[in-house]
């Protein structure tokens, strides 16, 4: 139902009505509140309903804007955030403005990677470590090889021992023990 020009009240399926302004194929705004988009409609009205004006009031009046500005950033069940994109993963951090940050980087260089190491990035796991080789949270060296330990030791130099032999044998366990 028409109320004003270019401003409808609509109802939804449950009977609570909502009202929508639109302008040449624009959806401007809509809300719930009847207040609340006559504010917006009047602003629309005092600038002579000029598209790109009203492109502005859009985005100034945007509803779900969360949803947009947490793109490519997903959150765990630990409360960690990372992101993701068709599939791959590019960072993670427990602060969501740095990965925001990090994401919005990301964007800009076309997803390249490497541009996160410049801005002072590192995949925390490794720390630099030898390949299967990671920083246990007690401060020892654990090897890890397809999701499974292979043993945790308060040196770098035993681990990396240990998963020298491993290597060789295949990552047998068993034959490396009869050795």
């Amino acid at each position: 139902m028409i109320i004003k020009k270019h401003l409808c009240e609509y109802t939804r399926k449950d009977g609570v009505p909502y009202y929508v302004i639109y302008y040449k194929r624009i959806n401007v705004a809509n809300r719930k509140s009847f207040s609340d988009i006559l504010k917006i409609y009047d602003e629309c009205v005092e600038c002579g309903w000029d598209v790109e004006k009203l492109k502005e009031i859009k985005l100034k009046y945007k509803i779900g804007g969360y949803r947009k500005s947490m793109k490519y950033i997903y959150k765990n069940q630990k409360g960690m955030y990372f992101i993701q994109r068709k599939s791959k993963y590019y960072a993670g951090s427990w602060d969501k403005e740095e990965i925001m940050k990090y994401r919005d980087l990301l964007v800009e260089n076309d997803w390249n990677p490497d541009v996160l190491e410049s801005v002072g990035y590192r995949k925390r796991k490794s720390y630099g470590l030898p390949k299967y080789i990671r920083l246990t949270s007690n401060g020892k060296f654990g090897i890890y090889y397809k999701h499974k330990g292979y043993g945790v030791f308060s040196s770098l130099e035993v681990a990396v021992e240990e998963r020298d032999l491993l290597m060789a044998n295949g990552w047998d366990y068993d034959f490396v023990d009869l050795c």
